[in-house]
């Protein structure tokens, strides 16, 4: 979708012209162009992983065709099952910005108890056609622990 911006200029335009209760031209064009623009609706996608219990390698997030622009990633990660001494789930974001690939690292879940929960959100910028993809990285004692990941990838600017 090509770029569209809302144009200043209307400062000293006339809202309403010399019948009563008619917008002027420029403001016509300026309402339909604002409201067109805010009926975009984004591009929203969330993958849930239940009950895991190992190390997830890097995973494109299942959206094809990204737009360029900015998306917020969302990351919520809770332990299932706790480890009988410790354990962590880490999880990461990896996306491209330009020419440079670029890795946010969450927070360690290393509670190691049922409440144990983390939560991360990022603000990515992607250049078009270019995956979001997902990681995380596990430790846990030999009775090993399960987590469940979620994540929500929302588009919110171009």
């Amino acid at each position: 979708m090509a770029r569209r911006e809302l144009t200043g200029g209307l400062v000293h335009t006339p809202f309403l012209t010399g019948l009563p209760n008619l917008i002027s031209e420029q403001w016509r064009k300026f309402l339909s162009v604002a409201t067109e623009l805010s009926n975009i609706v984004p591009s929203k996608v969330t993958v849930t992983l239940e009950n895991r219990s190992a190390a997830i390698g890097i995973t494109p997030i299942p959206l094809t065709d990204l737009a360029a622009g900015r998306y917020r990633v969302t990351v919520y990660t809770k332990i299932r099952t706790a480890a009988s001494l410790t354990s962590s789930v880490t999880p990461s974001i990896v996306f491209t910005d330009g020419s440079d690939v670029c890795t946010f690292t969450g927070t360690a879940n290393a509670g190691n108890t049922v409440t144990s929960v983390t939560s991360n959100t990022w603000l990515v910028r992607i250049r078009e056609g270019t995956p979001i993809s997902y990681s995380t990285a596990y430790a846990s004692n030999a009775a090993g622990m399960a987590y469940d990941l979620e994540l929500v990838l929302e588009q919110i600017g171009l």
